[in-house]
């Protein structure tokens, strides 16, 4: 009799699961990493007074982050300036007022890398190597802006600077 109970015991506890089960579905999640890039300033947004001469903005940096995984490929940092959303300044490398007509500043604005990077780059539309990055990790490049003064209309004038990341061939 006990063989029959216990029979009916496993029974109904195998009934009592089998109603109360919940179900359950897995997801399996693969992520690729391949080799890329990130790129921070130090300020967004720079407001500079201009002389008439040689005016130089210290204390700036960008840097740049980058997981390259082998040793084929190296990450640059360059920086190219863009044109604006609004009004009609053109990636030209010059500080322009941001109005019809175009004005800009007779002497285009220009970068120096103080710390590591490349010194003097002439800042157009096109972008320019500041810094190349030859193994992970991350590198801040600090720099001066210059922008020569001569007998340039009073305003406020502007430009648009982009600081890009890539990973490009050894």
């Amino acid at each position: 009799m006990s063989k029959f109970f216990n029979a009916l015991a496993v029974a109904v506890l195998g009934i009592a699961l089998l109603m109360g089960a919940a179900s359950a579905a897995d997801m399996a999640i693969t992520g690729t990493l391949g080799a890329s890039t990130e790129v921070t300033v130090s300020n967004p947004s720079v407001a500079w007074t201009l002389y008439v001469g040689s005016n130089t903005h210290t204390g700036e940096s960008a840097t740049i982050n980058s997981n390259i995984i082998d040793a084929s490929n190296d990450a640059t940092l360059s920086v190219a300036e863009v044109a604006s959303n609004s009004g009609n300044n053109v990636a030209d490398g010059y500080m322009a007022i941001d109005a019809s007509p175009y004005t800009a500043l007779a002497s285009p604005l220009g970068l120096d890398a103080a710390d590591p990077g490349t010194d003097k780059i002439p800042i157009t539309g096109i972008a320019a190597v500041i810094y190349k990055l030859e193994a992970a990790g991350s590198q801040t490049i600090n720099f001066d802006l210059k922008q020569a003064i001569g007998t340039d209309a009073p305003g406020t004038y502007k430009a648009t600077l982009a600081f890009t990341g890539a990973v490009v061939a050894d």
